[in-house]
């Protein structure tokens, strides 16, 4: 039988009600952390007070889950290593991680377009930046370096049969016409060692990033 509540609290956006020897909690979130256990259960603490996690089950809106805790007596089972201290940090740090997710599955779909494009990024922005939102790093260098390696032979159809690189054909009648000769002629001659460079490191394997376009001409590793 569920023991009435002695008072009532918010602890950030969850509602918390406490009781003699038990805690409900109402949570906007599941944390997927929060298991039953027979065995080695995890204490969870709250106001200094420890506890175990004795039943869980869905909550009615705006509530996700609801949590019963029961006092952790001395007769229980070994505990586990670890615990959980369910304060006002730990609720704030479970929404922080759940916006950033939220946030970073919005940006993932909505980069998918970009996808063989990513990989000219450097290492360092692919790891820190393109690598926690969902890209791996070695599949969408893997996938810059086919595009890569497509767009130089269309340069060398441009160059070796039209007599003009693809960027002075589009562009031809642009003032910008003898730059984009140039360039033409830049990318002919460095996209296929490029693509040979990057492909090696993709080869080679290990833990390192693979580098972005030219970034193997500007650095020695790229990541130390």
């Amino acid at each position: 039988m569920e023991r009435i509540a002695i008072h009532e609290t918010n602890i950030g956006p969850d509602k918390v009600q406490v009781g003699t020897d038990t805690i409900v909690i109402y949570a906007t979130r599941i944390m997927a952390d929060w298991t039953i256990r027979e065995f080695c259960r995890v204490p969870i603490y709250f106001q200094s007070r420890k506890y175990f996690l004795r039943r869980k089950e869905p909550a009615p809106a705006p509530y996700a889950i609801r949590y019963e805790l029961a006092s952790w007596t001395a007769d229980l089972p070994n505990e586990t290593t670890r615990f959980i201290n369910y304060d006002e940090t730990y609720v704030a740090e479970r929404e922080h991680e759940f916006k950033s997710t939220h946030r970073n599955e919005h940006l993932h779909s909505a980069l998918m377009c970009l996808y063989p494009l990513l990989g000219f990024f450097w290492s360092e922005f692919k790891e820190r930046v393109l690598g926690p939102i969902g890209f791996e790093p070695r599949s969408i260098t893997s996938a810059s370096i086919m595009l890569a390696f497509s767009f130089f032979l269309l340069e060398g159809i441009f160059v070796f049969y039209f007599r003009s690189g693809f960027a002075a054909a589009v562009f031809g009648n642009s003032l910008f016409y003898l730059p984009l000769v140039w360039l033409d002629r830049f990318l002919l001659c460095t996209l296929p060692v490029d693509c040979l460079f990057r492909y090696g490191q993709l080869l080679g394997g290990g833990d390192d990033t693979p580098g972005g376009i030219l970034e193997w001409l500007f650095k020695t590793n790229t990541r130390k």
